[in-house]
């Protein structure tokens, strides 16, 4: 790709002296000019989404950053990598771009899950507690949502509402996998 770029600004280049030819020969190659940094943004967070798909969450976390400092596709990298971020256990790496997801994005919702989970992880109940329920105004049939704030309600010492969300999270054990409705019997 880099030779196609250099190819194509030939003559211009032929025209300048040595020390601007190199300068300018390195930022065609490394994308920032001409048009191509575009791509290799897009690049890194195509990239990232298929390590996380392929379940390589540190692949996914490099490009997702990588996709983040770029600043393409901003808003969903900051969603994908605090979602990695709670696959890879790493609650305290998750607070950060699950809020900078909703920062970019006020509409987003599954940054909410996540940094519930996160929030919840570090023992930080009342916060993961409030960002469960904004998660369920918005997606109010999930549930293992549910039973993750029965989770918190029961470490608040709130048996009354865990044990309401428990039998929220049975109402829609249909939709969930024999791995997660396993983890709502236990």
């Amino acid at each position: 790709m880099c030779w196609n770029r250099l190819k194509k600004a030939g003559r211009f280049l032929a025209v300048l002296g040595q020390p601007l030819r190199w300068i300018l020969a390195s930022l065609l190659c490394a994308g920032l000019w001409w048009g191509g940094g575009q791509a290799a943004i897009a690049g890194s967070f195509d990239q990232g989404l298929t390590a996380l798909r392929a379940g390589d969450y540190n692949a996914a976390a490099v490009y997702l950053d990588q996709a983040i400092a770029q600043g393409d596709h901003r808003a969903a990298a900051y969603q994908q990598r605090c979602g990695v971020a709670v696959q890879m256990d790493d609650a305290e790496g998750a607070i950060a771009p699950c809020t900078a997801a909703l920062t970019a994005n006020p509409n987003a919702v599954d940054p909410y899950l996540y940094r519930g989970l996160a929030h919840y992880r570090l023992g930080q109940y009342g916060s993961a507690h409030a960002d469960l329920t904004q998660y369920l105004r918005h997606r109010p049939d999930d549930g293992l949502a549910y039973y993750n704030r029965g989770l918190v309600a029961f470490a608040q010492a709130s048996y009354d509402q865990a044990i309401a969300d428990y039998h929220r999270a049975l109402d829609y054990q249909a939709q969930l996998s024999s791995p997660a409705l396993a983890q709502v019997y236990n």
